[in-house]
């Protein structure tokens, strides 16, 4: 497995980065965590190194693609990454379950304990499942969750999406690479956006960016086939 560099993209999130940092440094099992402050408004750099973490500082917010890639660039002698959102807070320690997974080649994806309702309606997520179905034939319980450890040699292969399609994108393209796709149950949690307004838009624009990254991938049929898939699905539940 060899080093283990936890990367932590980061935008507006002093509150909680800080509580993640220190949490995965609790475990011992990280050789170096590199927070990438994502162009944030406010402190979230500033925390993040106070709590141990080296910081890579964007000057203009590029979306967690960007800050993937930024992350990978700073440090990229490891032999495993370990890519873990900044607001797990000191839940993040169960990201460390993702590492020693078998196989020199696996991309494990982190399936968190469930929200109990408090991500929304899960359109999104359904949609992001029917797309990586249709191109790969897995179909992932968590395929939206950024919390995934690979090799080193795979992360730098990727040419990451932008934005919100960042872990639809990945897998789809992991396995175009030859690598294996595992689930792995941890205990985590973050911070929930809901089913108000402002978490409805959160949701809307993630649903773009999950159209926008498959399309090049499944095509336009593809796409369609997987939003029918969503609509049958739901409508039989």
């Amino acid at each position: 497995m060899g080093r283990v560099v936890a990367i932590v993209p980061a935008y507006r999130c002093a509150d909680l980065v800080g509580a993640t940092v220190e949490a995965l440094l609790g475990t011992g099992r990280i050789d170096r965590i590199v927070v990438v402050d994502d162009g944030s408004p406010d402190d979230t750099g500033a925390v993040a190194e106070a709590a141990g973490a080296e910081v890579v500082a964007l000057p203009v917010n590029q979306g967690k693609g960007g800050a993937l890639t930024a992350g990978i660039e700073h440090a990229d002698e490891v032999g495993t990454y370990l890519f873990v959102d900044a607001d797990l807070g000191e839940t993040a320690a169960g990201v460390v379950d993702l590492l020693g997974q078998p196989g020199d080649l696996t991309l494990a994806i982190g399936v968190p304990v469930a929200a109990a309702g408090r991500d929304g309606f899960g359109i999104v997520r359904d949609l992001a499942a029917a797309g990586i179905e249709a191109g790969t034939g897995l179909r992932l319980e968590a395929p939206l969750s950024g919390q995934r450890a690979l090799p080193a040699h795979l992360a730098r292969q990727f040419r990451f999406a932008s934005r919100f399609a960042v872990e639809t994108a990945m897998t789809i393209d992991a396995v175009s690479l030859g690598a294996t796709i595992l689930e792995v149950p941890i205990v985590v949690d973050h911070r929930h956006h809901g089913r108000s307004f402002t978490g409805i838009r959160h949701r809307a624009a993630q649903g773009l960016d999950v159209v926008r990254a498959l399309l090049p991938r499944i095509g336009l049929r593809g796409v369609l086939r997987a939003g029918a898939d969503v609509v049958v699905g739901r409508m039989r539940r």
